[in-house]
């Protein structure tokens, strides 16, 4: 018996440092964390630094937009500031790119890379052109600075849809769904549309424009104009005013039988020689020529463009958003993952301030 009660009170014993244990490890030694700590944690929360590069890349766009705005050669300093700031979005993102093919994640690259490759073509063009050609060589070519700056302003706003909207619960599969419509039913209706404008654009052209010589012209009012414009705006003037005769008046049997050959100048097919078209009562080839047909090509090309097309583009956009409903939520959820595992590797600084971060790491890493 006294074996048994020994055995009883050694196994009473474990039983109560058991619960001792247990009791010790369901209440933890919890230490509170200081100010300074507390301020740490949250300046390295992804979504903290998310938040902070999405004010910094405003800030960022409002300095351009004045840059762009400036008038003439545009203000120096202004300029090397955006261009300072564009290079350390540049040279940010390409580390993050590195790092993601350094660490064979199975995120894609191949939209990291190409926004590299772009943003360093603007940079060499705004530094080429615009800072070293305006001010140190005197070019004088301030369109093309302008027209460059103008690009890339708009490229830099049109990133925030694909950088930061993606975040959002709303915006993000928004977004999904809009990229699928241009992918797959907006491609499809431009496909039918470039048939319906060449062929309109060409014969309204050709009809209105008779004797026009054909150069780069020629082409541009029927492709451009005619074509692609005419979605966008009316512009009839040509077809209700005509500006200079544009028949061929000939006054005898002779002149008539003879006309084709006198404008083509023989065999040549030129149709160059003004004196020609002056003597059959056309003061320039130029002119225009209204008549009913031009208005029932431009009727017909209206209707098949701006209603049949437009609504067939807007019932093919619904089906796509109602069929991706629920898929685009699923890719949001992974966008938004690789948005918050890409934070969580960026520095807690944000472009340009990240130099900052960057003279810090080094050295940490040399001490």
């Amino acid at each position: 018996s006294g074996i048994f009660q020994r055995i009883r009170q050694s196994f009473q014993g474990d039983h109560r440092k058991l619960q001792k244990n247990t009791l010790d490890v369901s209440k933890p030694d919890e230490k509170k964390m200081s100010h300074f700590e507390e301020i740490q944690v949250l300046w390295s929360a992804p979504i903290t630094k998310f938040y902070t590069n999405f004010v910094a890349y405003l800030a960022f766009l409002f300095f351009f937009t004045l840059a762009v705005m400036w008038p003439s050669c545009g203000n120096l300093l202004l300029d090397c500031i955006v261009w300072f700031w564009a290079a350390s979005i540049a040279f940010e993102n390409t580390r993050v790119a590195y790092e993601k093919y350094c660490s064979q994640s199975s995120l894609p690259l191949h939209q990291a890379v190409l926004e590299v490759m772009v943003q360093t073509i603007f940079l060499a063009l705004y530094l080429g052109v615009r800072i070293i050609g305006l001010w140190n060589f005197g070019t004088c070519h301030i369109l093309p600075a302008k027209a460059i700056l103008g690009l890339g302003l708009i490229y830099y706003y049109y990133r925030i849809l694909f950088i930061f909207l993606p975040i959002s619960p709303k915006l993000g599969p928004m977004m999904i769904r809009l990229q699928r419509m241009i992918m797959d039913d907006f491609f499809t209706f431009l496909q039918l549309f470039v048939i319906f404008m060449i062929s309109s654009g060409v014969a309204i052209t050709a009809v209105l424009y008779p004797h026009h010589p054909l150069n780069l012209d020629l082409f541009t009012r029927a492709f451009v104009f005619r074509g692609l414009m005419a979605l966008f705006s009316s512009e009839m003037l040509d077809l209700k005013k005509q500006d200079n005769p544009c028949t061929i008046n000939a006054t005898n049997p002779t002149e008539k039988e003879y006309a084709c050959l006198r404008l083509s100048q023989g065999l040549s097919f030129s149709y160059d020689n003004a004196y020609a078209y002056q003597r059959y009562g056309i003061p320039t080839s130029k002119c225009n020529q209204p008549s009913w047909i031009a208005w029932f090509l431009l009727i017909q090309y209206f209707f098949l463009a701006k209603r049949f097309l437009t609504s067939l583009l807007t019932a093919m956009f619904g089906l796509t958003g109602a069929r991706v409903q629920s898929q685009s939520e699923q890719i949001w959820m992974y966008n938004r993952y690789e948005i918050v595992m890409e934070y969580a590797k960026r520095p807690r600084l944000p472009p340009p301030f990240v130099v900052i971060s960057y003279i810090g790491n080094t050295i940490l890493n040399i001490f």
